[in-house]
């Protein structure tokens, strides 16, 4: 039928396992390290970007950089406010996911912006800005796998094991993880074992998707499949390889466009496989840990703006976009002005 592991379709079960986890993951390790409300979070980040000096952008319109900020909020209300009403549907769930990467796509864009590097008008251009300052942002968003050349004869087609991951909290990483995402669980905080290991193999397995897209996109160029005997050929994709940086919205852009596009029917079509698991088992917490997610990026994007282009002038433009939406917030979760 519609949906048939049996001719080739991923495993159901495990599609909507690991769009849940990683999601469930991610918000968790955000409670693990800073707590679970932006009343919370506000003394971690102001220690965080406490180092970053008053600078404010030359070339780029403090307008247009708020309007970015004020898009990602909007976005997270729109999941908020779905789960504050108790509103889980399943066909809902793809839409709801796209509102989670543009939210954080654009707060992430206006930091770049703050420090004077303009949007792109090419998408995807934006995700390889956001490389450059990822190092500005809390962890979990300062996540990175690169090429570590200490790995590598020269000679050998680079793979996932010559490149090093780091998650600046966890003390060691290796290139392995233990698979947890693919895991059944409950709960509203995921036990750190399983968190870690979890944004840690998302990382991995995004850095095995691009790798995989480079080599086929290197064969669309050539017209022909790679030989992987051929020294030539692994030189041509290790050019390639040796250049590749993974962040955090590398991960996230995959997990867009797995939802969107392969895991679409996989996330709406009720299916049994076969040891006799089911999808459909997420619930409306899944909605409160996006929710979640995207505040804690806006309360870290908010404060940086805070220090980078002064206090003053922020909450001029959280006032004013407080007022004119005052009667589509609920009494209470303005949780930005509560940063200033």
């Amino acid at each position: 039928m519609l949906v048939d592991q049996n001719a080739g379709d991923p495993n159901s079960v495990y599609a909507e396992n690991s769009s849940y986890n990683w999601i469930y993951a991610v918000a968790s390790e955000i409670e693990h390290h800073y707590g679970a409300t932006p009343d919370d979070w506000k003394p971690n980040l102001d220690t965080h970007f406490s180092p970053v000096t008053v600078q404010k952008p030359k070339q780029t319109i403090e307008r247009k950089i708020f309007q970015k900020i004020f898009h990602g909020i909007n976005l997270g209300n729109s999941i908020r406010f779905k789960y504050d009403a108790n509103y889980f549907k399943y066909c809902d769930l793809v839409g709801s996911i796209s509102d989670f990467y543009y939210a954080l796509y654009n707060v992430f864009i206006s930091i770049a912006m703050i420090r004077d590097v303009p949007e792109n008008n090419k998408h995807g251009k934006n995700i390889s800005i956001y490389h450059n300052t990822k190092n500005i942002l809390p962890y979990p968003f300062n996540i990175v796998s690169e090429f570590d050349p200490t790995t590598w004869n020269g000679k050998n087609l680079i793979n996932k094991n010559n490149f090093k991951c780091v998650l600046p909290e966890l003390l060691s990483t290796t290139n392995n993880s233990f698979g947890y995402i693919n895991g059944t669980y409950s709960g509203t905080l995921l036990d750190k074992t399983y968190s870690q290991d979890i944004v840690h193999g998302y990382l991995i397995g995004t850095l095995e998707y691009y790798i995989g897209a480079q080599r086929e996109e290197l064969e669309a160029t050539l017209k022909r499949p790679l030989n992987g005997r051929l020294q030539s050929d692994k030189d041509l994709l290790n050019q390639k390889l040796i250049k590749l940086k993974i962040n955090f919205m590398n991960c996230l852009y995959r997990y867009r466009t797995k939802a969107h596009y392969r895991d679409f029917s996989f996330l709406t079509y009720k299916y049994v496989d076969a040891d006799k698991k089911t999808n459909n088992t997420m619930n409306i917490e899944f909605y409160d840990f996006m929710a979640r997610i995207i505040e804690f990026a806006t309360c870290a994007t908010i404060i940086h703006a805070k220090q980078r282009i002064g206090k003053t002038t922020v909450k001029a433009y959280l006032d004013d976009f407080t007022n004119k939406f005052k009667d589509q917030i609920p009494t209470g979760s303005d949780y930005w002005n509560r940063l200033i």
